[in-house]
């Protein structure tokens, strides 16, 4: 049988932006194509349409469109490098450049999961453990990559062949995996590819192995070609006389599904449908292998329970309804707010270091207690979630004073006899944590 030809290798286009100069990837996120940049290079978000200018090698330009689709990682600090534990991208729809094969835009959801033979990418989005997904699409110290470069090729190629403008060149250099992302929660990957400045950017493929069988005895032959195997990650820092360093693939993927699903949460809470919310509170906190170590998503859900307290505790009775238990009456309300906190404290648990969550669980149990919605263990599994988060985030302002409040809120509310002077005068205190 005759061997399939390679796939094409990535689209990899100039972009000049108020941050300086690099690259972009051309990619594919759901179908639709988007524009993979540094945040460092794009600079400014809010010129990102207007500013930032984005050529395909053949000169035609890409049309950002932002309006359309936007994720992006954290901006990073001004006057210093990439940091290696920090993500480092932007990802905005586009349009694919006039002359452009759209069949050569790599899909990003490849980077995180194997697909069905009708490659049906879609169910990335949908789901929370894509079958299939393993340890097939990580690279490991020693593996043979290769990084794009552009350059434009002289005057004298450009005058025989009767051209007024010299091409842009695609050439791919290779280099070899030093430091992979240690588990999937990594986000930097090393190599030892010579690059130079204004390169960030630029696509980084694993080495591709092709076998066919030849003939009917079953021969197999091994062939390869630069830039045309596995789109792995994307370059954002290098240094003479050091190694290179990218930005891993998988981790944008799985980056872009937490800010898709929280996104979700939020548009949902504000039409007035908190199922979103309390599904994604419900969903397993150590399951990293589709998001990775994340948590927005979940104090998404933690934000629309306060918002809306009564609303929240009624999505979680359908929730628990659905999955066979259905407690009537009062009981109800109280078993669903028991559900909400315990899945909120679980979630602070598995992060306590973000201060994210912890506000935003601060935020939802002072909020329940304010709107009467009392669990059925009388609140002390709150308590203790209030408690553990004050005295992990005590240097936090924002967090502590939050958290005191959601504190006088409860013992308020939920405390025998009600609330008194004693409780209007709770205030948190580190050292021994009496109140």
């Amino acid at each position: 049988m005759p061997a399939a030809p390679p796939p094409a290798p990535p689209v990899v286009c100039e972009v000049t932006a108020p941050g300086g100069v690099g690259r972009a990837i051309l990619v594919t996120l759901r179908g639709a194509p988007c524009a993979l940049i540094p945040f460092h290079v794009v600079g400014d978000l809010e010129r990102l349409d207007d500013e930032v200018i984005v050529v395909a090698p053949n000169a035609a330009v890409a049309t950002l469109r932002p309006d359309a689709f936007l994720a992006h990682s954290p901006p990073p600090e001004d006057g210093r490098p990439p940091d290696p534990n920090r993500m480092d991208y932007v990802l905005v729809a586009c349009g694919v450049p006039e002359g452009v094969d759209r069949a050569h835009l790599r899909p990003l959801e490849d980077s995180l999961s194997r697909f069905d033979a009708r490659g049906d990418a879609r169910r990335v989005l949908d789901a929370e453990r894509v079958p299939g997904d393993d340890d097939a699409h990580v690279v490991a110290a020693g593996d043979e990559v290769f990084v794009s470069t552009l350059t434009r090729e002289d005057w004298s190629s450009a005058a025989r062949a009767k051209r007024k403008e010299r091409r842009v060149l695609v050439e791919w250099r290779r280099g070899f995996v030093t430091s992979p992302p240690g588990d999937r929660e990594g986000v930097s990957l090393r190599y030892d590819a010579r690059t130079v400045a204004g390169e960030s950017g630029c696509a980084v493929v694993a080495h591709s192995k092709r076998r066919a069988c030849d003939d009917p005895d079953g021969a197999v032959t091994v062939a390869s070609a630069r830039g045309c195997g596995r789109l792995v990650a994307m370059h954002r820092a290098g240094a003479p006389g050091r190694d290179a360093e990218a930005v891993a693939l998988a981790d944008v993927m799985r980056d872009v599904l937490e800010t898709t699903a929280a996104r979700g949460v939020r548009r949902a809470a504000e039409r007035g449908n908190f199922g979103p919310a309390v599904a994604e509170l419900a969903r397993d906190a150590s399951n990293v292998a589709a998001r990775g170590r994340r948590c927005r998503a979940a104090a998404a859900g933690a934000l629309a329970v306060a918002s809306d307290p009564r609303s929240a505790a009624a999505a979680m009775a359908a929730l628990l309804a659905s999955g066979g238990f259905a407690p009537a009456g009062a009981e109800r309300s109280a078993v669903a707010a028991a559900a909400i906190e315990r899945e909120i404290a679980r979630w602070v648990e598995a992060y306590p270091r973000s201060a994210r969550m912890a506000d935003a669980a601060c935020r939802a149990l002072g909020a329940m207690a304010r709107k009467g919605v009392r669990p059925r263990d009388g609140g002390a599994g709150g308590d203790a979630c209030l408690t553990a988060t004050l005295e992990r985030h005590y240097a936090v302002e924002a967090v502590r004073t939050r958290g005191e409040w959601a504190l006088r809120a409860r013992r308020s509310a939920f405390a025998p006899g009600g609330g008194g002077e004693k409780t209007q005068k709770l205030r948190f205190v580190r050292d021994d944590a009496v109140f």
